[in-house]
């Protein structure tokens, strides 16, 4: 725990000027979008193995992850970021594409999860993400 702690507070003392920011945050999108796709992918083949383990979840997508939940719990953060940078960033129009397919695959991926935790605090975290943009529309 005292690592974690150690790690965060020195990625936070290092993030100093935006770009850094918006490559941190980017890289946590892309990196989702990755899990993303091993997950469809165990979801449509029917995969019960992460790596060389088996996992106890059959016929649930799970990524790199052995519980369903945990891969559901970091896309469903996850996947309001991306579409704050692609609503509202200030990004070139191909890097905000990319991000917005990048949620779609998110939001799919949520799904094969199976988890009922992560589609409820997905929709809840999509429901303010609107009432949000709603309240500010400059």
């Amino acid at each position: 725990m005292v690592a974690y702690a150690f790690l965060f507070f020195a990625v936070l003392n290092n993030l100093h000027r935006q770009e850094t920011i918006h490559l941190v945050a980017y890289t946590l999108v892309f990196l989702a979008c990755a899990l993303s796709f091993y997950a469809i992918y165990q979801f449509l083949t029917g995969s019960n193995r992460v790596w060389h383990l088996n996992k106890p979840y059959p016929h649930r997508a799970s990524g790199t992850y052995i519980s369903p939940n945990h891969l559901g719990g970091l896309l469903e953060m996850t996947l309001p970021l991306g579409l704050a940078y692609t609503f509202m960033g200030r990004s070139k129009p191909l890097l905000k594409v990319l991000i917005g397919y990048s949620c779609l695959v998110i939001f799919v991926a949520i799904g094969a999860t199976i988890s009922r935790g992560a589609w409820i605090s997905t929709a809840f975290a999509l429901v303010l993400f609107v009432v949000f943009l709603a309240s500010n529309r400059g």
